[in-house]
């Protein structure tokens, strides 16, 4: 449901280009959020940036590293990467910072239907090297997949588990596909007539 999310905000004003919906806090707020979090709360002990574009903007990653690093506040922090644009230097800048844990969507192992269904364009060579560059940088792997999306065989869920295999990740997260009402994914869905009202 994300291109709809972006569609209404552009609707609604928010901004004129697709491209302005991405908006962080200032790497500045954020640290300074943290430490107010860290004295108030000082049996915190791990943090989840929940942010599903967090990597998107390397120069962003990299100033909230060097400042996450100089703050002191040293708990260590678990982000969700997109593997388009997760490289060896990122990684280095992650784990340095204190970062132990990367998660992204994979979603499935199917090129087709991660094209044809899921608008996701990233090849699964792609999704390899980004886990292994992850596990060189002693980055724990997590990823998202689904099951049960329309048309899927048989055959493309066990390529889903067979790229899986490969990854060797840590840790994977599966859903089961649900067509909301009002998404691309239900429109696909009704189109191919697999909705019983």
């Amino acid at each position: 449901f994300n291109k709809e999310i972006v569609d209404r905000y552009l609707e609604d004003g928010g901004a004129k280009r697709s491209k302005e919906y991405l908006r962080h806090y200032s790497v500045e707020r954020v640290i300074g959020e943290l430490t107010e979090l860290k004295r108030r709360y000082p049996k915190i002990k791990t943090l989840i940036f929940d942010d599903d574009l967090f990597t998107l903007d390397r120069k962003y990653v990299a100033e909230f590293c060097d400042a996450y690093k100089a703050s002191g506040l040293g708990m260590p922090f678990v982000v969700n990467m997109h593997v388009q644009v997760f490289d060896e230097d990122m990684a280095f800048r992650l784990r340095e910072a204190g970062c132990f844990m990367v998660k992204y969507g994979l979603e499935s192992g199917s090129i087709r239907l991660r094209k044809e269904t899921l608008w996701r364009y990233m090849s699964n060579e792609r999704i390899l090297k980004a886990t292994r560059i992850a596990h060189q940088y002693d980055l724990h792997s997590s990823a998202f997949v689904m099951f049960g999306l329309p048309t899927e065989t048989r055959e493309e869920v066990m390529e889903t588990l067979q790229l899986c295999a490969q990854t060797e990740l840590g840790r994977v997260r599966w859903a089961i596909f649900f067509p909301f009402p009002g998404t691309a994914a239900h429109r696909i869905s009704a189109d191919l007539n697999l909705i019983d009202p």
